[in-house]
Order: C-alpha cells, then structure tokens, then sequence
C-alpha cells in the first residue's frame, strides 16, 4: 500500500467524491497501478473490487491526460437487514431479474508530473518500455485493464472480423493470441506477458542448459546425482559424466543369469555389476535423509588459537635435540572432506629393501651358461679375470692359448659368483612406470623414491569420482641379466656382445582405493612368486624361535602427494530388529572403545542388504562346505581341509564396498546371498570361512584389525591343538602363524564369535604381541554378559551348492588360451613369435599338480620331461595363478611379467591353461607361459 484516500459519503446520488491527488515516486519499473476499493464498517473494512490502472505513456502530463472511467464489481454475498436489497442474490419480489452485484465505476485521471521546463519527470528507462509494443499488455495498452473475463472479450474480438493488416487493430490481435482458449473461467482480470528483458534466460537456453537440467534431475532423486555437487559453470560438466547420466538405466532384474553355453562367466561378471549398482541405488535412498553435515572445522580451515598446552609444547621442541638420535616419523594430517582442492597429484613410492630374494640355479658348464653374467657383476671385476672366466682360466695363470683344456677347479667359485641375481624394482601404475637401480645379491637395498603422476578420470579430483578409479599400483621385482650374443668362439678373448634381458622375480598388487582410503601404506610386503620357479632356487631360514620362514618380501613406503580428500562416513540412520536396549548398550560399549583406541576397528552392528543394523554375532553359525572338501575322520587330512576350503572361499571374486558404495558405507551378507552373488569383500569371505571352520567343529573366530596393503580387514582366528594360534587371510588363501613377523595384519581390534564380541583393550595391537586369552578381562572388554543366551542366526542351516558345468570350464580354457596368445603376438607387434607345442603338451601335465599340490607346489627335479627340455634349452618362464576369470586382468599380469621383452632371433613360447572348477561354480585358472631359446643354435 502506497498511499489511501479518506472515508466518503454515499449522496442520493449513489456517488462519493474523493477529489485527492497522490504524487508517487518511482523507484522500481511497475508494471500497473492497483486501486482497491473498500467499504468501512463499523469495527473492520471489506475490499470490494481491485482495479488495475495501466503505466500512463511518457508524454501524457496533467496538461493533456483525461479521465478514465474503469467498471468494478464485487461478489460478496449482503443480505440487507432494512430496506437495502443488499447484494449477491436474487430479488425475493422480482426472480426473474437475475442476481444483483456491487458494482460501480471510478474515474480516474493517472498522469506524469512535469518540471519547471515543461518536461514530463519519466525516468529514462520507462521512454522506450512504456511504448505500445509486441511485449507490451495488450490489455493495458487498450485501456482495459478491468475487464472481468478476458474469454468473452476474445470471443467479441474473433466475431467482429477485424481488418488484419490495419495497424489499428494490432493490439487486439496480439490479445487474441495471449488469451488462453481454455472453456474455464478465468479468475484473474488480465495476463502479464513479461518482457525479454526483464526475464533470467529464455525457455530455449533452460531446456539446453546441461547445469539445470541436472539440478532438475537430482531434486526428483535421480540415483546416479545423489549426493553429489553439480559444476558452476556448465562448460565443467564433462561428457563422460554427462553421458553416463544420460545413460542411466536402473537394474530391475535381481535375479543372477542362468547358465550360457560358452560365455556363462563373462555374463555373470556382468550381471553382478548391475545387482550391485541396483542395491546401491537402495541403500543411497534410503541414507540420503540422514547425510553427514559437514561441521565448521571441515569447511573451515584456519590455525588453531595457541593456549598454554602449545606453548609448553612448542618450548619442549624449542629445547630438544636438533638431531636426535632414534628420530620418530610425525604423522602427517589426514585431509577432511571438503577441504582439498587440488589440480594434480602424485604417488610416491620409496622402495628401500628386499630380503630373501631366490637365487639363480647353478648353471651348466658351457660358455654361453657361464657368460650370462650380470651387467653389475662384470663391470665390478677386473677385465683379466672375465676373460679367464670365459676361457675357464685359474687366477694366475698367464695369457691362455686356444688348446688348453677347462680347468674345472674354479667352476665352482663362477658358480657361487653367478648365483647371485641383480635385482631391480619396477612400480607401474595406469601407463607410467618407473624403476630403480640395479643392485646385487639376494638382499639388496636402495632406499630410491619413485614419483609417478595420477591423473583421475576427466581430471576430476572428488572424492566422489576418485572413488570410482579401478586402477592398480603394481610393484614388481625382476633379476637383470647379459645375455652373451657372440657366436664366433674365436672371438671371445677381445669382443663383447651382450644383450640386457630381465626375469620376473615377483610382485604384489595395491589397489588404488586402498591407497586413497588409508593415505599411506608402509611396511614390509611378501611378495607373490610363482609356485615353479624356472631358474631360481629359494633360501630357507631358520629363525630363533623355530619358525621357518622363506618368504621374499619388499619393504616400502607408499603415499600420495598431496593427500587426496576421502568421502565422509555414512550417518548410521537405518532401523534395525535388535533391542532397543541393547543397541543403546552397544552403542555406549562402542563409543568408550572408540574414545580410549581411536585407531583400532571396532564394530558391534553391519548393515544388511535389507537396510537393517543387526548385531555381528547372528553371522557366526556352523555351516556346512561343500562335500566334496570335508576331511577323513584324521587331524591331518582336517588340517588339509581347512587349507582347501581357506582356498576355495578365496577363488570368489573379490568387491570392495568402497567402490560399490559410496563413503563408508558398509554392507555385511549373509553365506547364502554371498554364495548366489559370487562376489564380496573382506567381511563376506572371513564370515564364510569361519562357518566351514566352526562346522569341521574347530575354535574359530572372526577378526577385525588392519592388514597390509589392504587397510581395515576381517581374518579368520582359529586355535590350533597345542594351544597356539594361527590367521588365516580368506581373500588370498594364505595362513600365518601368530608370531610369524611378515604377517600382514598389524593390529587386532575386536573378536566376534556366535556368543560375543571382545575388543581388544590391550596397550598393543599386533597380533604377535597380544594375547588371544578372551577369558582375561584385562585384555579383552566383552558386549553381552557371559550368562546372556546367543542371539538367533540370520543364516541358513544348510547351504546348497550346485556342480560346475564341464562344458562350460573347457569352453573357458579355450578362450582364455585364445586371448593370451592374440596379446602376446599384439605386444611383439614386428617380431615372429613361435610356439613350441611338446613343451605345452608338458606344461599342461604339470597345472592338475599345482592346483593338487598348492600347500607344497613340486619344483622342477620332479619332472623328468620338463628337466629334458631345460638341459638342452634356455627356458624361463611362470605359471601364473587366478581365483577368478576376469580377461583384461589375466593379460594384463602376463605383460607384466615381461616375457614378452625377450628379442632372441631363436626364441619360441609355449602356453598352457588349466581350469579347475569347484562347485557352485567357483573355478581356478592356471595360466603357464615360458620361452625358450635352444642353446644347440
């Protein structure tokens, strides 16, 4: 309200005279002038009519503006009380008369002031706005802003057959096209066409606007922007983003595909991919009302205030040792969500040393044998002595003479001499790859860091999208070796031609997400060897406390630079079928534990596939293995059974909820769902092996800790019959004794069994210095009280497990020979690449005994046909073993290995595939490749 007039008089007449003027200033553009007409009552006044006048044009002035008369009409209901009639119903003497209405009609003169010079005070922009125009009201321009219904006047104006081409009738034609034709009544007096100019962007730049599209998309709950923050600008909206949103369509199917004749495994990989993206369109849904709020110190980054604690702090570093003399590692700051934005990064690998590195085998007594010296090893002696080892002189002797016989007494001094490898590191990740120097022996050191770039999808550096990168770090460690390439015999005393070539030693593999989820990974890695070594013997030692240990491993420190921000944790906002009061205890119980040993995993509950918190203990049952596995009534043949079913739940393929799920989002399955999906993470495959375990009636429990490389894990805890204690890593098959020093799991945080759970209270948290006395209550806090009876089991009492087709195991061997064999000739790509069928004939028979015999593989003296073979050829080569079948990973481990490298004119390969199927279709693969160069040539 801007301005009102004072209260008049009804004269005889029916009219009221107001006779007031109102100077308005004009601040914002309006678009029409509202008069409201009221009747005052005694205590409150009524509006009666709205009369909407129209922006007079910018050269009508008080000297020239007329008066107006503008109609109104009100439908309030007034009966009359006294000898008024009232209004808004029919006259009770004269029906036929209709219905009367408050009506009337105020005249109005609306005009621009002037100035002194005559000149109307308009603001500028209000000349070219206010003219008649095709943006103009074309009810305002006529002088009809209070027409009641707009549909009569349009149907008046379509029957009067007005002359289109005389620019008079203009503004009734355009008011022709902005009244809508529908048949209901219009309840506002006019429509506002708004001006161009006046509006954000036009309806054609809103529809092709990728930004607000996506907005649009993400506010109706779209699964794949969950969650998730949409670009500024719409130009840094990537295309691959972009298309997988356009892209998008949802799983219903949530049944698992039947057996296809010869491609049933590559049809269940993909198959699982999209139940896992369906149950994670699920849980999203139903988590995205109880997100994380960021807090003010997440969002906000600034030093903290100093108090008189870091003052103290500070004056205590001032005072230390500049270089003290056991300096300890400060722990880096873990970057917050929301906090980092970063435009590249790296990851740095320190390889420092390796240990219990195999050695060479001792080679034949010929002079190409013996020339296959290392490059570091004949620049590190004196030319006289690599001439006599070539010529098979003793030290001392003069020049030699062609005639003189080998002398065989210092064969064995070479021997010792060319046993020793040269090992170097290659770390590879994505198309980069770096390597160390070369060092000698089969303990060497080089403390070399190795920096190789990372460079996210469409350069995306989210934790959102960093999540999503599949690739793996691969650290490999290979023997350098000089092949001697001079075949003139006469020329060896005075030419050297050698060429450099390389054999794979060993490996391991870091997931990306692992790295990105703990930040940084040190420690030593036992590196993974193939189980017949072609070349290369093991050393075994014997440590102090009996042990035998005789595993290579590779110490090393990994991080990223600089530290990339992870996706915060998924508020626990799920229902649950426990008790209330007990979840209450547990959630008490859990926050004391966390409070006092912030760094140890400790969990009470796990998230179902049905969106349920439920307690850990209702996953530990008995539950029965395939027959097939189970034991004889021996304690050895149950040992070897727990071996064989260790390894038969760690050939189900391996999925991490971190790439499934976004944040920490967790989901725990039952043994059946886990067996019908074939798919699982760590939880999944320790829970499935402590049920063979508890079922072959051995002590078992489920453990929670952290492992390297992979972070936070689950083990299997078993007692064994003397009283100790023995780990068992379900997802590798490998199993380690309680104090064995290159166990992977570096800290114990919590047990679960059927009856409790206990968390470990201890000062230390490595498994070799803990002790697993769950009875002691100084180092184990229990949930439940011991008199409290188990919680009922969520999971099946009898699993059902099918055969694997055999047809379908043969078509896969086929296959799997097929692409390796394209890859190996695409990666020579210029080079004639031949393949030796007796040798794969060998190589074929030997696979059923690696998988028969994976606790203890045969080596080489084993085998009469394969020693033929080596005594008359050079040949190295390595089998290599998958739990699952996955294409793109299996040739990708066969390039790694480098056999490919070998440019030896004579060179021939042979290759040999096993599949091994187990029940519920669960397969192992063998893949054996070796080359071979024939020393008779």
């Amino acid at each position: 309200q801007v301005s009102d007039t004072k209260e008049g008089v009804i004269s005889s007449d029916g009219s009221v005279h107001f006779e007031e003027v109102f100077n308005i200033r004009i601040v914002h553009q309006p678009q029409m002038i509202t008069l409201k007409v009221f009747e005052v009552g005694l205590l409150t006044s009524l509006l009666l009519a709205d009369i909407f006048v129209p922006i007079p044009d910018t050269q009508v002035t008080a000297s020239t503006a007329t008066c107006e008369d503008y109609q109104f009409s009100s439908n309030r209901t007034t009966l009359g009380s006294h000898t008024a009639v009232g209004s808004g119903h029919a006259l009770p003497t004269f029906p036929d008369a209709g219905i009367l209405m408050t009506s009337g009609m105020l005249r109005v003169k609306v005009c621009w002031s002037e100035d002194a010079d005559g000149t109307p005070l308009c603001p500028p922009g209000f000349r070219k706005a206010l003219f008649v125009s095709p943006h103009t009201d074309p009810v305002a321009s006529l002088g009809m802003a209070g027409v009641a219904n707009p549909l009569e006047l349009k149907k008046w104006i379509e029957q009067s057959n007005l002359d289109p081409n005389d620019p008079r009738n203009s503004s009734l034609l355009r008011l022709v096209e902005s009244i809508p034709t529908s048949s209901e009544e219009t309840r506002h007096f006019r429509l506002v066409v708004i001006d161009d100019v006046q509006r954000f962007c036009r309806d054609q730049e809103f529809d092709n606007n990728r930004r607000f599209k996506l907005l649009q998309l993400r506010h109706q709950g779209h699964p794949g922007l969950m969650n998730k923050s949409i670009p500024l600008a719409p130009e840094a909206i990537s295309a691959s983003f972009w298309k997988s949103i356009q892209d998008y369509k949802p799983f219903k199917d949530y049944d698992l595909p039947t057996a296809h004749f010869g491609d049933f495994f590559r049809t269940r990989v993909q198959e699982q991919k999209k139940f896992f993206l369906d149950l994670r369109e699920k849980v999203l849904s139903r988590l995205h009302s109880g997100l994380h709020s960021p807090s003010l110190d997440e969002v906000v980054t600034c030093d903290i205030v100093p108090n008189i604690g870091a003052l103290t702090k500070s004056l205590g570093d001032f005072l230390s040792p500049r270089q003290p003399l056991k300096p300890r590692r400060r722990s880096r700051r873990k970057a917050k969500p929301l906090n980092v934005q970063v435009t590249s990064a790296e990851i740095a690998v320190r390889v420092i040393r390796a240990g219990n590195l195999p050695v060479r085998s001792p080679p034949q007594a010929t002079p190409n044998r013996i020339a296959d010296l290392s490059r570091s090893q004949r620049l590190s002696r004196p030319f006289s002595a690599v001439r006599r080892d070539f010529l098979f002189l003793p030290e001392g002797t003069g020049d030699p003479t062609p005639t003189e016989p080998p002398q065989t007494a210092v064969v064995e001094p070479l021997e010792q001499e060319s046993r020793a490898i040269c090992p170097f590191v290659e770390v590879s990740f994505g198309s980069e790859s770096k390597r160390t120097t070369t060092a000698c022996g089969s303990n060497p050191f080089w403390n070399e860091e190795l920096v190789l770039p990372f460079i996210p999808p469409d350069n995306d550096f989210s934790p959102a999208s960093l999540q999503k990168v599949t690739d793996v770090l691969h650290i490999s460690v290979f023997d350098e070796i000089l092949i001697n390439t001079l075949k003139d015999d006469r020329q060896r005393g005075t030419n050297f031609h050698h060429r450099v070539e390389r054999r794979w030693i060993g490996s391991f593999t870091i997931p990306f997400y692992t790295l990105h989820s703990i930040q940084r990974i040190e420690g030593c890695l036992v590196l993974d060897l193939p189980s017949l070594m072609l070349g290369y013997d093991l050393h075994t030692h014997t440590l102090p406390a009996g042990a035998t240990l005789n595993s290579p491993h590779i110490q090393v420190f990994i991080t990223l630079e600089p530290p990339l921000s992870t996706l915060p944790p998924l508020v626990d906002h799920f229902d649950s079928i426990e008790d209330p009061h007990l979840l209450k205890h547990a959630h008490t119980w859990l926050k004391s534990q966390q409070e006092a040993y912030p760094t140890r995993n400790v969990s009470t509950t796990a998230l179902d596939m049905y969106g349920n918190r439920i307690f850990l203990t209702r996953y530990i049952t008995p539950q029965n293995p395939p027959q097939q596995l189970l034991p004889a009534n021996t304690a050895e043949n149950v040992f070897h059974s727990m071996e064989l079913l260790t390894r038969y739940v760690s050939h189900i393929p391996f999925i991490p909820d971190t790439i499934t799920f976004l944040g920490s989002c967790d989901i725990w399955t039952s043994s059946e769902q886990f067996l019908r999906m074939l798919a699982g993470d760590e939880e999944e495959h320790a829970i499935l092996l402590c049920n063979y375990f508890l079922h072959l009636g051995q002590r078992a429990w489920l453990v929670l800790g952290h492992a390297l490389p992979e972070g936070p894990t689950a083990y299997v805890l078993t007692e064994d019959a003397g009283g100790g204690h023995r780990l068992w890593n379900p997802c590798t098959g490998k199993h380690y004794g309680q104090y064995d020093p290159y166990s992977p799991l570096w800290s114990v945080g919590c047990v679960v069994s059927e009856q409790n759970i206990w968390a470990n209270i201890q000062p230390y948290e490595d498994a070799s210095r803990i002790s697993f006395d769950l009875n002691n209550s100084a180092h184990w806090r229990q949930l439940f009280s011991p008199d409290m009876e188990p919680l009922q089991t969520i999971q099946l009492g009898t699993l059902q497990y099918t055969e694997t087709n055999a047809q379908e195991t043969l078509a896969l061997r086929e296959r799997i020979d097929r692409n390796v064999r394209d890859h190996m000739i695409s990666l020579r790509s210029g080079l004639v690449t031949r393949w030796n069928r007796h040798c794969a004939r060998i190589l074929q028979s030997i696979l059923p005994g690696l998988e028969e015999q994976f606790s203890s593989p045969p080596n080489v003296e084993q085998h009469a046909e394969l020693r033929e073979i080596m005594d008359s050829h050079k040949m190295f080569g390595y089998p290599l073993h998958f739990g699952s079948y996955d294409a793109t990973r299996i040739a990708h481990t066969v390039e790694k290995t480098g056999i490919h490298l070998c440019e030896d004119e004579s060179v021939e390969y042979s290759l040999a595939v096993y599949v091994h199927a187990y029940p519920n279709d669960i397969i192992s693969i063998w893949v054996f490749i070796a080359a071979l160069t024939n020393m008779r040539v």
